[in-house]
C-alpha cells in the first residue's frame, strides 16, 4: 500500500485541479454571477411586468379572497335572497281537500312493461312495480300494452291501472 501512496496523492491533487478549473470556466462564461451589473431603476409597468412572470399580481385597490372569505361572503349573499324572496311571495293557498291529483303518462312505441312500471312508480300510481309485473306476466298482458297517453286520477288500484294501460 505505501508504493500506492504518491499515486493515489496525484490522482486527489488532480481532481480537485480539474473541479477548479471547471468551475473557472463557468464563472466566465457567465460574468453576471461573478460581478452583477449595476441594476438600473424600474419602473411600475417593469416591476409588474417581471413579477407576473412568477407571481399573480392585484391592484392594492383590488379585494383579495381566500376560499373560507368567499364562502363566507356568498353564504351571506344567499340568505339575503331567500329573505327577500320570502318576503316577497305570499304564502301559498292551501290545496282543496276534494281536488284530484291527475297523472298523465306517456307509452312510446317500443316501450316494454318494466319501463311502463319504472314510469308509474315513478309518477306515483302504483308503490310496487315488482307486484304489477307479476300481475301482468299472470294475466298474459305483457304484449298488450296500449301505446300513448294514459290518465289516471286520484288513488288507483292495481286492477284498475291494469285495465287502463291494456284497454280491457
Amino acid at each position: 500500500m505505501l508504493k500506492n501512496k504518491s499515486l493515489l496523492y496525484g490522482l486527489g491533487l488532480g481532481l480537485m485541479a480539474g473541479a477548479l478549473l471547471l468551475e473557472l470556466m463557468n464563472t466566465v462564461a457567465n460574468p453576471q454571477t461573478v460581478m452583477p451589473q449595476e441594476a438600473a431603476p424600474l419602473d411600475k409597468a417593469q416591476i409588474k411586468e417581471l413579477a407576473l412572470q412568477h407571481f399573480k399580481v392585484y391592484e392594492k385597490e383590488e379585494a383579495v379572497y381566500d376560499q373560507a372569505q368567499l364562502d363566507q361572503t356568498v353564504q351571506q349573499k344567499v340568505e339575503e335572497e331567500r329573505q327577500k324572496l320570502a318576503a316577497a311571495q305570499p304564502a301559498p293557498a292551501p290545496a282543496p281537500a276534494d281536488a284530484v291529483k291527475e297523472t298523465y303518462i306517456y307509452v312510446f312505441p317500443g316501450t316494454v312493461v318494466s319501463q311502463v312500471g319504472d314510469m308509474l312508480v315513478t309518477s306515483g300510481v302504483i308503490a310496487d312495480k315488482n307486484a304489477f309485473l307479476t300481475e301482468m306476466n299472470n294475466r298474459g298482458l305483457n304484449e298488450k300494452v296500449k301505446i300513448g297517453v294514459h290518465v289516471f286520477k286520484g288513488p288507483q288500484t292495481l286492477d284498475q291501472v291494469l285495465a287502463a294501460i291494456t284497454g280491457q
